[in-house]
């Protein structure tokens, strides 16, 4: 599946038992972040490439379909988003304007 942008980063969903493992997650879902450009809200959060979304506004992100429906339904101001980074499980505020 191609990336796509959300949360203003640039994602894409896990896939694959090796990057499970690599990443060491805790099951097989979740929504990777391969880029996150300058200045974005993504990146003034301090979401970094790598990190694995696994909730946003407190429901699971399990595939990119749900990241991006959380993202739509939420209200502007902060979102946090749970993301899985060095082995554990990280909470962020995300800033989505109106």
């Amino acid at each position: 599946m191609r990336p796509t942008e959300c949360l203003g980063a640039t994602v894409k969903p896990v896939a694959g038992l090796d990057e499970i493992f690599a990443a060491g997650l805790p099951g097989e879902v979740g929504v990777r972040v391969v880029e996150v450009p300058a200045g974005s809200a993504a990146a003034k959060a301090g979401l970094v490439a790598g990190d694995v979304i696994l909730k946003c506004a407190g429901k699971p992100a399990e595939t990119m379909s749900d990241l991006q429906r959380r993202w739509s339904e939420t209200a502007p101001g902060a979102v946090p988003p749970q993301v899985w980074r060095e082995q554990q499980a990280v909470s962020i505020d995300v800033r989505k304007g109106p």
